[in-house]
């Protein structure tokens, strides 16, 4: 009889331990992602902006992506398009693409705007639209996307965000 009991308390000792040590790996998954979560790099849009200082027919396309989170981003690789009326255009982009993004560092993508796109686009005779996507990586490799949709509103003279969406 003091066998059995020996091994029913050993049983519930080795429970409860297992029991503990679930437990224990739970709490440390979950501290593991509230850390990635708070400490992670966030990319997104700070300006973009139509300006058209040389000629008033001829205007610049700027968009300024920063990096809004805590630690610095990686493998960064953008991805954008800007359409006039559905068709796209052709845009210098610098850099291409930023190998690595630092917290608060932002780059600069751009387009020109020649004459008489820029003229239908003032008239509102057709749309302006800009789709930005950027993946990049976190400190656990981890990755992230950032995609905007924006559309030039020529009553207010600036973009108006149409969709936002990251993780």
């Amino acid at each position: 009889i003091a066998t059995i009991v020996n091994l029913v308390v050993a049983y519930f000792m080795w429970s409860t331990s297992h029991d503990a040590l679930k437990s224990t790996k739970d709490s440390v998954e979950l501290s593991r992602q509230i850390f990635e979560l708070s400490h992670r790099p966030f990319l997104g849009i700070l300006t973009i902006s139509l300006t058209n200082d040389r000629i008033p027919t001829v205007a610049d396309l700027t968009i300024e992506m920063k990096n809004f989170g805590s630690i610095p981003a990686r493998n960064v690789r953008t991805d954008w398009q800007a359409t006039i009326g559905g068709s796209p255009i052709e845009a210098r982009v610098v850099p291409t693409s930023p190998n690595c993004t630092f917290p608060s560092e932002a780059h600069f993508f751009s387009a020109n705007i020649n004459a008489p796109p820029m003229v239908a686009i003032l008239s509102g005779a057709v749309v302006l639209e800009v789709a930005f996507r950027v993946t990049y990586n976190g400190v656990s490799n981890t990755e992230y996307w950032t995609q905007y949709r924006y559309r030039y509103d020529t009553q207010s003279l600036r973009f108006i965000i149409l969709s936002g969406e990251w993780f």
